[in-house]
C-alpha cells in the first residue's frame, strides 16, 4: 500500500500520512539495541573534499544502522566492544593513519 492509497482510505491529507509514518520510523529505529548484535560492518566514507569520514557501523545480521550523528562516537565504541579483534585493527589503523 502506497502513501496515497493510505491517505485517500480515511480521506486525510498526503502530508499527513507522511508526517505520521516519519515520526514511527523515528520512534521505532531511534536507539537500537546493541544486545543480540553479534557481528558488525564498519565502513567510513568520505564527505567531499578533504579529510572528512562519515563512519557507518551496522549490524552485519540485520543491516540496521548502529551509530547515529548525535552520540556516534560513544556508540561506535560500544559496538567495537562486542568485537576485541575488530577494535584492536581499527585502532591499529588510526594509529598509522597519524604516522
Amino acid at each position: 500500500m502506497t502513501i496515497l492509497d493510505a491517505a485517500n482510505h480515511p480521506g486525510v491529507s498526503w502530508d499527513l500520512i507522511k508526517e505520521i509514518q516519519k515520526h514511527y520510523l523515528a520512534k521505532k529505529y531511534k536507539s537500537p539495541r546493541l544486545k543480540h548484535v553479534t557481528r558488525i560492518a564498519i565502513d567510513e566514507i568520505s564527505i567531499g573534499k578533504g579529510h572528512r569520514y562519515l563512519t557507518a557501523v551496522l549490524n552485519l545480521k540485520t543491516g540496521a544502522v548502529i551509530n547515529d550523528q548525535k552520540n556516534e562516537k560513544e556508540r561506535f565504541e560500544e559496538a567495537l566492544g562486542l568485537n576485541k579483534p575488530l577494535a584492536t585493527a581499527y585502532y591499529l589503523k588510526e594509529d598509522l593513519r597519524q604516522v
